[in-house]
């Protein structure tokens, strides 16, 4: 039995904060990979903000390609519509039923996830793996932690990080302004985004 760490995201673009994340995931759960799920379409985002899905694919693709064990699923851009969690999460099971899902995301994003559709079944497939970067009370989400766990039969794993302030938006606005993100974002992500001209 393998263990698979599920990253998803908008990815728009995707940048360094997300891949020490994952691989941070990787390294303190013993992943045997990671698989990068761009979104297909973001319905809760301002269309006119995000690359295309074929250019979120590509950047995703190219960042896989500097971390040993990560590879980049298509199962939500070649879907049309809206994606949810609990659906990729079914769809994983279904092509690899022998294997442990696991689910990373962020504490903000514990905080809501029993508002997200159909969490139970969330966490019937997957264990989630929380990444802390500071900004929540760890006290507060141990206790949300264990009330999930009591209501759902949910396994939650905490892990804390450094904070980072980088995000996805204020590298857009450092593109538009013409800034340099190298640093930011995995050499030939930076390069894409020179080349394609994305986010001017």
């Amino acid at each position: 039995m393998s263990k698979i760490g599920f990253f998803g995201g908008t990815f728009n673009p995707i940048h360094n904060a997300h891949l020490r994340i994952a691989q941070e995931a990787k390294d303190r759960f013993g992943l045997d990979r990671i698989l990068l799920v761009p979104s297909g379409y973001s319905w809760m985002k301002d269309p006119k903000e995000i690359a295309s899905r074929e250019d979120r694919l590509r950047m995703a693709e190219l960042a896989a390609e500097e971390c040993e064990g990560f590879e980049v699923s298509t199962i939500e851009t070649n879907q049309e519509g809206p994606t949810y969690s609990y659906e990729t999460l079914q769809k994983l099971k279904a092509l690899y039923p022998e294997d442990e899902i696991c689910f990373i995301i962020g504490a903000d994003q514990l905080m809501i996830l029993e508002q997200w559709k159909k969490p139970e079944e969330i966490f019937r497939l997957a264990t989630i793996l929380v990444a802390d970067r500071g900004g929540f009370d760890r006290q507060e989400m141990e206790e949300k932690a264990a009330e999930l766990t009591e209501r759902y039969g949910a396994k939650i794993r905490i892990y804390h990080m450094e904070a980072s302030e980088l995000s996805s938006t204020e590298l857009r606005r450092r593109i538009r302004d013409g800034e340099d993100i190298s640093g930011c974002v995995p050499e030939k992500v930076a390069e894409y985004v020179e080349k394609k001209e994305l986010y001017r």
